[in-house]
């Protein structure tokens, strides 16, 4: 059996990290949370760059669906490269960065802080510059990485960001998610996912789709899987899609594989459309059974 590769270690380390989260952080998460609660933002602005980012979009829906709360992305090049000041004082800006250390990112939060507005840094770096410029510093600790596609660093700001909506709300649901999130995540890490490679093999493109919540981690995926396999992968928006034909791409679908999620009625819909053009279909995120493997209508 061969060695695991960095990203299969560090995939099995993201139960243990964000254990290790939710426990050393939790007074930082109770700060930051209060004092976002005492803003009352009628915005909430977030400042990331790649996986980071996508892990800002999933707390947009977050925030968007369960606190009522706008979130939109400012791009870091109107501060750093453009000079521009925005207007933020009825705001809060949250900024992620696994280094905390670039320089557009950190002058983005500094201008935001400078506009008014409530700045929050979600870092693996406790120490780096842009936990220096923020209000507050949650340390992501999710451990140092080496694998090339961020892994424990993307489900940590994740979850990060969903503590810290959490505690501003006072959301005990939430709450009460995240405290077992650890154990799922571990059952999750224990299931027999090898339909998903079978399913996968022999195909030359890998499409994933999402819509809402489920799009910002597909994403990633996409980038993680380009960077580690032939297959080139795309990430598809549903909504944007919703009752278009696949008509440009359906030669390069033909030979490809679409991850869906059966429980949305337009990726349902494109599933069916993938099926009528000879694409294999599998849903990665199918019931789990009580032997701990996948099921589902995955081919």
């Amino acid at each position: 059996m061969n060695a695991p590769t960095f990203m299969q270690q560090e995939i099995a380390g993201i139960p243990d990290a964000v254990a290790t989260f939710l426990d050393r952080s939790a007074a930082a998460i109770e700060r930051a949370g209060r004092r976002l609660r005492d803003k009352d933002p009628a915005l909430i602005a977030t400042v990331a760059r790649g996986s980071s980012d996508h892990a800002a979009n999933y707390l947009k829906y977050a925030a968007e669906l369960s606190a009522g709360i706008p979130v939109a992305s400012l791009g870091p090049s109107i501060a750093s490269i453009f000079g521009a000041r925005l207007k933020l004082d009825r705001a809060a800006c949250v900024a992620i960065s696994q280094s905390g250390k670039s320089p557009d990112i950190v002058k983005m939060a500094e201008t935001a802080r400078e506009g008014g507005a409530f700045t929050v840094a979600l870092t693996n770096t406790a120490g780096s510059p842009l936990a220096e410029t923020c209000d507050e510093v949650i340390d992501i600790l999710a451990g140092a990485e080496h694998s090339v596609a961020a892994t424990k660093t993307f489900v940590n700001s994740v979850v990060a960001g969903l503590a810290l909506l959490a505690e501003s709300t006072r959301d005990d649901r939430l709450r009460h998610a995240l405290a077992a999130l650890p154990d799922q995540l571990e059952t999750a890490r224990n299931c027999d996912w090898s339909m998903l490679c079978e399913a996968t093999d022999d195909h030359e493109s890998l499409f994933i789709l999402g819509r809402g919540p489920s799009l910002a981690p597909s994403t990633p995926r996409t980038g993680a899987s380009g960077r580690s396999s032939r297959r080139p992968p795309a990430a598809l928006p549903t909504e944007r899609r919703r009752g278009e034909p696949a008509r440009g791409s359906r030669r390069q679908l033909r030979e490809g594989i679409a991850k869906v999620r059966p429980t949305v009625s337009t990726t349902a819909s494109w599933r069916t459309r993938a099926s009528a053009s000879g694409i294999a279909t599998v849903s990665p995120l199918a019931r789990v059974t009580e032997a701990g493997s996948p099921t589902g209508d995955c081919l």
